[in-house]
Order: structure tokens, then sequence, then C-alpha cells
């Protein structure tokens, strides 16, 4: 589906089940903030992008299950599997300043669920006593009042820079203080056992000795950097496996989702419609045969990449083994540090004369320690005093009582219960009511924030209500409710409210009607969106696996990204309608990927068109060797115009990176391929009806 949303006041309405509440969630899913509560029939494995404007920018945050990627424009910002790195990528685009300590005691970036807390009413984790609006916040260790004090300001935003910072110069101040422990004790120990050998020796007495130590050593550096660089490529190696696995998972996960539709499409009537070519199976055997024999390719190719996987880890096993091995050539050295010269060993010459140097190497190693301890403790002081400056400049009793004054004024605004000790309310406090006013006494606790946080008539992000008719509001009290949502929501600020009625008292800019088994998303608009989707995914897996757009992939991660893909067999049998045969050449495996995908997609949704005989094969003798090769039919209906024929070849003209054009076996130049009344031209002269010859209509 599709969806623009207006830059004041959206209304989304329509009986539950629409799918009201599946647009404004996926919309929080696509900045990896997972609104609490299910959504039955939802397919989180969809490609979600949210177009939005931040400091400035105008953005694009893309989401496909565990992938999270941000663009601007053309240029891809960044793409990332952990929800770590996308934190700090999106505290970035939208100037987000807050570091959360986390349950580790680490101070990092708070998440885009923070960022969102205070603008979301969750018709699913919004009207109850705790904070459950998102899932995972509790990733944090009390999170939610310094994210209502970062945006109230009742902390400055410099005040949590300096904490971020303090907690760093803590960490590392405590690090140096251990090494400088460690030095200590080790130097005491050192000069211990110089008073045990007060031993001075000529260099001359142990020269042999001198030599073949210098030979052993260098044998050993030799032997340790070999290994040290085996063990770093095959760890590398069992990283990439183990990414490329998951892929595999993910794809063995969609090709599932797949089956069940056939099964549960074929269960009423113990037929099949194939949802790519539209074909009726009267016997499903031979469908779900093909299914089945596609998961086990795909299953076939997860188990060899996780034995490439195991026999990594093997080899890194055995190289590890002879590093520990190593320590036989250093119990050898100890046999030569045992060889004497009259009553001393070479041990004890080495000893005397290496013993000063360490003590001296020790004391100039603790000295730097100590020197870069105190810049830190310098360091620690500064921040200390900076914070106290800050807090004692700023206001914070400021936004505390304005936001108090405004919870007052919104409890009587939503006609809800006045709350006891309201004058000292915390600013994290939630009101919990009984009844119908439960939901009127949240829905002005958000509108009292909302008013604290507003600058120059604005906020940081979209208010979003989701249901607010919760606890069976009388009508009267629901008019007013939505008629004070309206009227004091910040004159600037984005809102979004889905509701289950046309509610005129909003006054909404935009109103979106919902019906259920409705389709937002038009073919016209499918057939444009498609192929920018597509290449959103497909850039960020690309950069994630290290392939330069339209360079070579691995032959298992192109695979993995079309998981139902067969080689071409042969000559396909057509006896119908009218087709047009069509090969690409594509740039790069990436780029191939992204036009499977679309094709099977396009023949999904499609009415008037099929895709059939989709394939993907080695390069032909027709094209260019070397690169992925995509050969199918395009199937129209009896009576499709040349005009939509030329439409649906476009859209996939402008899905594929294509450096070779083959349209009914004559060669097109890229050029004319792109060009709509020539590409029409030639389809009125080359697309022919199935079972005898003639032009297209």
């Amino acid at each position: 589906m599709e969806l623009e949303f207006h830059r004041h006041k959206t209304l989304l309405w329509g009986p539950n089940g629409a799918g009201k509440s599946a647009v404004l969630k996926s919309a929080f899913r696509a900045f990896d903030a997972e609104p609490h509560g299910e959504l039955p029939g939802w397919d989180y494995s969809a490609i979600v992008a949210v177009d939005f404007t931040a400091l400035g920018r105008n953005l694009t945050a893309v989401r496909r299950e565990d992938l999270r990627a941000l663009f601007e424009g053309d240029q891809l910002l960044g793409a990332t599997t952990s929800s770590q790195e996308w934190n700090a990528l999106f505290a970035d685009a939208v100037g987000f300043r807050l570091n959360l300590v986390d349950r580790e005691g680490e101070f990092r970036h708070a998440a885009p669920s923070n960022f969102f807390l205070p603008f979301f009413i969750n018709q699913d984790g919004s009207f109850e006593k705790e904070w459950a609006t998102f899932e995972r916040l509790k990733q944090f260790v009390s999170p939610v009042l310094p994210t209502l004090e970062y945006f109230a300001e009742v902390r400055p935003p410099r005040y949590f820079e300096l904490k971020a910072d303090e907690q760093s110069v803590k960490a590392k101040e405590a690090d140096l203080k251990v090494e400088l422990a460690t030095l200590q004790r080790t130097r005491a120990r050192v000069k211990r056992n110089l008073r045990t050998i007060p031993v001075k020796l000529s260099e001359k007495e142990f020269q042999s000795e001198v030599r073949e130590l210098t030979a052993r050593l260098a044998d050993l550096s030799k032997a340790q950097d070999e290994l040290r660089r085996s063990i770093v490529e095959d760890q590398d190696i069992e990283a990439s496996l183990q990414q490329q696995i998951r892929l595999s998972e993910a794809a063995l996960k969609e090709h599932a989702a797949d089956f069940k539709f056939a099964a549960e499409a074929s269960d009423a009537d113990h037929r099949f419609v194939c949802p790519t070519c539209h074909a009726v199976h009267d016997d499903s055997f031979h469908t779900f045969l093909g299914l089945a024999e596609d998961a086990r390719e795909l299953s076939v190719l997860k188990g060899r990449l996780e034995a490439q996987l195991d026999t990594a880890k093997q080899r890194l096993d055995r190289n590890r083994r002879k590093a520990v091995a190593l320590k036989t050539n250093y119990a050898q050295l100890q046999d030569l540090l045992a060889t004497k010269r009259g009553r001393f060993t070479f041990d004890a010459f080495l000893k005397s004369r290496s013993a000063f140097v360490a003590d001296e190497q020790l004391a100039n190693e603790e000295g730097n320690v100590a020197k870069e301890l105190d810049q830190r403790s310098q360091a620690l002081r500064d921040i200390k005093s900076e914070l106290k400056a800050v807090d004692q400049a700023h206001d914070s009793a400021g936004p505390l009582n304005a936001f108090r004054e405004n919870f007052q004024r919104a409890i009587v605004e939503f006609d809800s219960d006045r709350p006891e000790a309201i004058e000292k309310w915390r600013l994290d406090k939630r009101p919990y009511s009984s009844g119908s006013r439960r939901a009127r006494a949240i829905i002005a606790y958000y509108s009292a924030l909302w008013k604290t946080i507003e600058r120059n008539k604005d906020l940081p992000a979209p208010i979003v209500i989701d249901s607010p008719n919760q606890g069976a509001q009388d009508r009267e009290h629901l008019k007013q409710l939505l008629t004070s949502l309206a009227s004091t929501a910040p004159t600037d600020a984005q809102v979004i409210l889905a509701h289950e009625e046309n509610a005129h008292q909003f006054k909404a800019d935009l109103v979106v009607e919902f019906h259920k088994d409705m389709r937002i998303l038009t073919r016209e608009r499918f057939t444009i969106l498609a192929p920018q989707m597509f290449t959103y995914v497909e850039r960020a897996r690309a950069t994630l696996a290290g392939i330069a757009p339209g360079g070579e992939a691995p032959r298992e991660l192109t695979a993995l990204a079309a998981p139902q893909l067969k080689p071409a067999q042969g000559a396909l049998d057509f006896s119908d309608e009218r087709v047009v045969e069509m090969v690409i050449l594509c740039e790069g495996p990436s780029d191939a990927v992204v036009l499977m995908e679309y094709l099977k997609l396009m023949s999904r949704v499609g009415e008037a068109v099929a895709v059939e005989g989709l394939a993907m094969t080695a390069p032909l003798g027709a094209v260019q060797s070397g690169s992925p090769v995509i050969a199918f039919k395009l199937a129209f209906r009896e009576g499709i115009p040349g005009g939509a024929i030329a439409d649906a070849l476009g859209d996939v003209l402008k899905a594929a990176s294509a450096s070779e054009v083959i349209i009914g076996g004559t060669p097109v130049e890229t050029a004319v391929a792109a060009d709509h009344a020539k590409v029409e031209e030639l389809v009125r002269s080359l697309a022919a009806p199935r079972g005898g010859a003639g032009a297209a209509p």
C-alpha cells in the first residue's frame, strides 16, 4: 500500500480490522520502533519505506525484517542489521542527542522508540498505567523520565551530552587505574628479582647462545605471524558464512509464507491458482511438489553453507591449537636459558642485562599512564564543573511547572478526573482512571506533554493517535474529545488520527477512508514504486555483503536473494493468449535480483498481464558473456491494446539496469527500449496471439 499524510491533520477512518493500525504501526517499524501489540495477518517481511523530513533534509527510512537502511534521495547513508548501529544512524539524521544507560551499564544512543515515545498514543499499549507504547523500551535503565526531560527541556540538550561524556571518561579513567596498578605490581616484582640476581656478565661468554636465541625468536615470530593471519582470515570467513546462513534462513521463511499462501488458496475447493501466472491447477499435487522442491534446494544450499562454516570452524580450531603448540618452542628456549658458564646460567646473564632495561621501560610506561590518568581526571572535573554550571543556569523548575499547569488545563478541557497532588505531578507519571474517563485522562496527559514540548507551534515528531475511543466513550464525550484534540494540538504540528468514524470534529485536512479488503496501492502506482522499493533493499543488501552496485556477487548470495529461481530447461510451451518474449542482460547479479523480485511481484498483483517462464539462465550466445540473463514471457489477455502492452514493458525496463534487451527475438538498443512510442511500435510488430500469427491489436 501507499499513503501520503498531510502536513497538518490526517484522519484515517474505517471499521476495526480495516488496516488503520497496520498502516501506522508499519510506519513506525520502518524506523525500528516496534509498537506494542500484534497485527494478525500482517506480513512482517514486507518492505516498508517512509519518506520524511528532518533538519531540512529529505530522507527515506527502509525496513525489511532485520534489514534497516537510510537514504537521502538516491544516496545510501547507511545500512545495518544491528539495532545499536541503526540507533546511531537515526540519531544523527534527526538530531536526537539523547544517550541512555543500557542493561550492561553502557551509555549509548537512545532508540527511535524513545524519540517517538511522547508523540504516539498506541491503542495496544498507551492507555494503561505503565509505559508500554513500544516494545523493548526496557533495553535501557529507566528510559522514560530522561526521554521526557530531554524533550521538555527540564534538562537542556547540553546536559545529556555532558552526561554521556562523563560516563565515557569515567570508564576510561577506571581502565587507566587498573593499568597503572598492574604496571606498579609488575615493576615491584622486577625489582625483587634484581636483588636476587646481582650479576653482570660479559656478552662474549654467551655469544653462541645469543645467536641461537635470536634465530629461534625469529622463527617463533614468523610462525606466530602466519598463524595470526590464518586465524584472522578464518574468522572473516566464519562471519561471512554466518551472514549468508542468516540470509538463507530468511529466504526459507519467505518461501514458507508462499507455501502457506498456496495451501490456504487451495484448501477451499481443492484447486490451486498460481499467484505468478494465474493458471488454475485441477490437481495441486504437482504444484506443491514443485514448491517443496524449491524448499529442498534452499535447504540444500543452507546445508552446504553450514558445512562450509563447520569446515572453517575446524580449520580455525586447528590453527588455535597450533598457536598453543608454540609453547613447546618456548620450553626449548628455557633449556637454552639453562646453559651454564661456570656457576652462572645464560638466563642469569640475560636477566642481568635486561632487568634493568625492563625496569626503566616499565617506569616510563608507568609515568605515561599516570600522566594520561591525570588528564582524564582533570577532564572529569571539568565535565562535572560544566554540568553544575549548566544545571544552575537552566531553569529546570520552569518546564515542570509549565507541564503541571498544562495538565490541569487539559484535565478540564477533556472532562477527566482531577488526579490528587496534580500540583506536584511527575513528568513521567501516567494518570489512571476507571471506565470511560481513563482514555480522556491519558489523552489530557499527552496533550500537556505536547504543550510543554512545543517550540514555535511545532513538535520534533508527528502526533499519532490510534483509536482514542477506549473505555466505551459516550457520544457526547467522544465528540468533545475529538474537538479538544483538534484545538489543543500545536498549530503547526503534524497530527495523524485513526478512528472508527469520519470524525468531522477533528477538522482534518486529509481524510482517508478504510474498508475491509481494500487495496490502497493501485496497479499504476505499484509499477512506479516497486522498482524503487526493490532497489532500496538490493542496495542495502549489497552494501552489507560488500558488493559494489552492479558488481559480481557470490553465487550463493544471488540464489538467496531470489530463492525461487530455477535454471531454464529448454523451450517453454505456450498455447493461448497474446505473448511477448523478452530476454534482458543485466549489468550485474545484484541488478538481476531486483528485476527477478519485481517480475514475481508484478505477476502476483497483475490483472491483465502475467509473467510466465521466468528464469535466470546462463549467458546466452546472443548476449555478452559473464552477466546474468533474465528470460521470461509476458502474457496479456485478449483485447489489451498495444499501448498497454508497451506500458507494461516500459515498467519492466525501468526496473532493470539492462546492458542489452531482446524483445521477441530481436535485439533492441537500450535507448529504443526506453522510448515508449518506439516500444509500442515494436510490440505491434512482434506480439502475436498464442497458437497463431498476427499483429497485436
